[in-house]
């Protein structure tokens, strides 16, 4: 996969609710067939049966082994267990369900999946004639779940929109001014939301929507202490008002599968309109829909819905920062053209743009010239080359390189000025793209840290996780060369840096501000206490990636505790974060942490969740882990928790005095006194909370530990 970088007051329509677009056809409720009876059909059908007259299977202990379908190899790796219902290769990380099975294997559509196997399960789902009886859609109606009720609260507020931007002249020339024309502004849904407090608020009220879908959905902001209103009433401007006013908005639209309509809106967009006199109190220029059950930051591309069609013909995807970018190269011919919508490249977009392009496709990255626009090049850089493994797991990507490249803009131009003005020169940037780790190179060596000692190590250590990341032998040796003879370094030095950047996971190519999130042990703390506020989605010190998080602990405690989980998911609700916290592989125990506050919220945690969590280089151990069915017959999986709670505790407490005892025995041999007394009293408080614990579990195994010699220093 080839990636290039270029731095650098109107009547409103007569509308109605229940206008909306269905749902799209690979959400589970499809609009037309319940929840239910899709978790009916998968039930009733054998995976081994179905996935059998695909791929020859054979037993393998519990589950069953074959050639993957999904890649080419000579050794089985393909697994499916026949208790949980899944498929999993250790190979290619391809994973899922049944009905996941015949989409990717046929290429056909969730709707299409799940009524033959309704067919052949001899369950009987209702046709679509029989579907559109006034009965049967009052009844779908009176349904219909969140996510749609907000689907269609977005598209009215868009049609709204539209209609409020057709009629202002002031907004009008707005759009003019920045080169977009009728046809791109109509098929970008852009609109306007007027200079008022309650212009969306009271064409709600007027279709009695509800308060509580405004707020859910983003458009609606409840006033400081406005009185409470009765469920289901309608807002009023006493209690809310409109959360974008005087802006320009550009709605996230993605492309709805179901056939009845082109685009689901999901989000909003808004631009502060220009002004003559300063606005203080207005926010900032741009700000964005909160997230909602239907939006998340950071997981979608602006201009989907127009690109898609374009980017599968050229197999090129030109990203850019903003969504004026977007709509300015959509203007100019450029309909490839998508951005990460207000947040910086997330590998959950990278991933999409990896389903999207497929194996021979690639990502022309384009971001402004200016010094903000290059040290987001620099990032993205890492993060498109870091994660390839993961995006040959998604895209089914041939074992290669990404081959990212770098076109420079002029200095102080964007995409969107720079088409506006000389498109040809544009695709002139484009052409001359050079390879990221040249472009690399290049700003790390202009700047003069190449001058010194310690600015050359420091160059190195940036370089060297890129480097790591080249598959191709020939190229990583050739650059290894280049950059030797930049610094005038041994490559020696060069290739043993490379050899433990490959064990250590990836890095930026900046080196991180703050070091991972990794909790230390506390046993002192209970569950009732709040944990520390975790770092945002797109943090890089949320949870390590890579060959880190695949190098970090994985003992048979752990995996013992993954196979309980995974045989009996109703212990999801008593993992407590005692048991979280002691775990020895913080990458594994906030990935659980998540799954558990999934549980909670209402989700069904199942194998195929905790595997979409997962990084890719975890997911082979923990899919193990997981089909074991060690499990499957325990009469008291309670106990079992239990069992595996107190022993991963105890480890931890033993890892924790073990590390005291060194800074003990430390700072006695240094002859220092301070903090000496307070090491001994945790040491000994910790010592007896693990006997305690191996009390509850073990009473044999407790007199051993509370007679125990070393645990106390002399």
């Amino acid at each position: 996969m080839a990636v290039f970088c270029c731095v650098a007051g109107a009547r409103l329509p007569v509308c109605r609710l229940s206008d909306e677009p269905k749902p799209p056809e690979n959400n589970t409720s499809l609009g037309l067939i319940p929840h239910s009876k899709v978790a009916e059909i998968r039930d009733r059908t054998d995976i081994v049966a179905v996935i059998g007259e695909h791929v020859q299977l054979r037993r393998a202990g519990v589950n069953y082994l074959g050639l993957c379908p999904f890649h080419g190899e000579k050794t089985p790796s393909f697994n499916v267990s026949a208790t949980k219902q899944f498929f999993y290769c250790f190979g290619c990380q391809k994973s899922g369900d049944v009905i996941r099975f015949l989409m990717e294997r046929e290429g056909r559509s969730f709707t299409d999946v799940v009524r033959d196997l309704a067919a052949r399960a001899g369950i009987d789902i209702p046709d679509d004639e029989e579907e559109s009886r006034p009965e049967r859609k009052a009844q779908r109606l009176a349904q219909e779940s969140e996510r749609l009720r907000l689907l269609k609260l977005n598209a009215l507020a868009a049609r709204y929109y539209e209609a409020q931007l057709a009629v202002n002249e002031r907004a009008l020339a707005y759009v003019a001014s920045r080169g977009i024309g009728d046809d791109i502004r109509k098929s970008f849904r852009l609109g306007y939301a007027p200079d008022s407090w309650d212009g969306l608020l009271q064409v709600l009220r007027q279709r009695g929507v509800p308060h509580e879908l405004g707020e859910l959905g983003g458009l609606l902001i409840r006033r400081d202490g406005a009185p409470a209103l009765p469920k289901g009433a309608p807002p009023t401007p006493q209690t809310h008002y409109d959360r974008f006013r005087d802006r320009l908005l550009c709605p996230l639209l993605l492309p709805a599968q179901s056939k009845q309509t082109d685009c689901d809106v999901i989000a909003f967009s808004g631009r502060l309109m220009p002004t003559d006199t300063p606005r203080p109190n207005e926010g900032a220029k741009y700000i964005n829909s909160p997230e909602t059950p239907l939006y998340r930051k950071g997981q979608n591309l602006y201009g989907l819905h127009c690109a898609r069609d374009v980017v599968r013909q050229r197999r090129q995807v030109i990203l850019v920062e903003g969504n004026f970018d977007v709509l300015s190269l959509h203007q100019h011919g450029f309909g490839n053209t998508l951005a990460p919508m207000g947040t910086a490249l997330t590998e959950t977009q990278v991933r999409l743009l990896g389903r999207l392009l497929g194996e021979d496709g690639h990502v022309v990255l384009m971001l402004d010239g200016d010094k903000a626009g290059r040290a987001a090049t620099m990032k993205d850089i890492s993060l498109l080359m870091l994660t390839q493994a993961q995006l040959s797991d998604v895209a089914s990507l041939s074992q290669r390189d990404i081959d990212v490249r770098v076109a420079k803009l002029p200095d102080g131009e964007d995409p969107d000025t720079l088409a506006n003005r000389d498109a040809a020169a544009l695709l002139r940037c484009v052409a001359k793209a050079q390879p990221a780790i040249d472009y690399v190179l290049d700003e790390v060596l202009a700047g003069s840290e190449s001058d010194s000692l310690t600015g050359r190590a420091k160059i190195i250590s940036r370089m060297t996780p890129l480097l790591a990341s080249l598959r191709n032998e020939t190229l990583r040796e050739l650059y290894v060369g280049k950059l030797a003879m930049a610094l005038a370094v041994d490559a020696k030095l060069l290739w043993k840096q490379i050899e433990q950047a490959k064990t250590s996971g990836p890095a930026t190519v900046e080196p991180a501000t703050t070091p991972p999130s990794v909790r230390s042990f506390d046993p002192s703390r209970n569950a009732s206490q709040p944990r520390s506020q975790a770092p945002t989605q797109e943090s890089p010190t949320r949870r390590p990636q890579g060959r880190a998080a695949a190098g970090m602990p994985f003992d048979g405690h752990l995996r013992n505790l993954l196979g309980l989980l995974a045989d009996h998911p109703a212990l999801w609700d008593q993992l407590g974060d005692d048991t979280l916290t002691a775990i020895p592989n913080p990458v594994l125990s906030e990935l659980l942490r998540d799954a558990r506050d999934l549980c909670h919220s209402g989700e069904i945690v199942s194998v195929e969740t905790i595997l979409n969590m997962c990084p890719v280089e975890l997911r082979a151990p923990v899919a193990e882990a997981m089909l074991q069915n060690r499990f499957k017959e325990s009469q008291h999986p309670d106990e079992e928790l239990s069992r595996i709670s107190i022993s991963l505790r105890v480890q931890a407490i033993a890892r924790e005095v073990a590390d005291l005892q060194q800074t003990f025995q430390r700072q006695s041999r240094s002859g220092e006194q301070e903090n000496r007394l307070q090491l001994l009293s945790r040491i000994q408080d910790l010592t007896k909370l693990r006997a305690s614990l191996l009390q509850n579990s073990h009473p044999a195994q407790a007199a051993v530990a509370g007679t125990a010699q070393g645990d106390t220093p002399r």
